[in-house]
């Protein structure tokens, strides 16, 4: 892809990221991915202890993951809070760890074995740090804590990933008591009655 790309020099065990050349991959974002490979050294210039271990492969392809990262609101360190009672809607994550962006992800929610709705994600960009979110609406009658089931690219595996075993993940909400509406007492408090 492109011209070669030469580093100047490089420490000991140290690192330098290089930038091919732009590249169009021609086929739909849906489909399989185009292999690319990466390799250091390519004219064996550098003499090296060991010389197997100058390439890696590339797949130029979506790869579909829900989750929340730690922290994030639906994750297990802290869960959407909601009442019971009152109708809420969820946003779970929807990231793309591959290298291309994904369109038209189906997304299906389940809460204990059965089936409570399902979305479609128009665009999913690629990179963890871009997440997309798929909705769902729910109303929880008993407090406790939940655990909504989220499945992308659910029609059957429409999009052509480069892990096809990550595409399921899990929403956590806590449900809590409704409190009682507190009433403001002082206006029964008239200033004769404080002597």
């Amino acid at each position: 892809i492109g011209a070669l790309k030469n580093v100047a020099s490089l420490a000991e065990n140290a690192s330098i990221d290089v930038q091919s050349d732009a590249y169009t991959v021609t086929n739909a974002s849906s489909d399989c991915g185009v292999d690319i490979a990466a390799v250091a050294d390519f004219g064996t210039q550098v003499t090296e202890q060991n010389e197997t271990n100058n390439s890696k492969q590339i797949k130029l392809a979506t790869d579909l993951s829900p989750y929340q990262k730690p922290g994030e609101v639906g994750s297990a360190s802290n869960p959407s809070v909601v009442r019971v009672f009152t109708t809420n809607q969820f946003f779970p994550a929807i990231r793309n760890i591959g290298y291309r962006d994904a369109s038209n992800v189906s997304v299906r929610f389940t809460l204990a074995g059965n089936w409570i709705g399902n979305d479609e994600v128009s665009n999913v960009k690629a990179g963890e740090i871009y997440a997309s979110h798929a909705s769902f609406t729910r109303m929880f009658t008993v407090a406790g804590n939940y655990v909504v089931h989220v499945v992308a690219d659910t029609l059957p595996l429409t999009i052509c990933e480069i892990d096809e075993s990550n595409n399921e993940g899990d929403y956590y909400i806590r449900v809590v008591e409704a409190k009682p509406d507190l009433e403001v007492l002082s206006q029964y408090i008239s200033p004769s009655s404080l002597n």
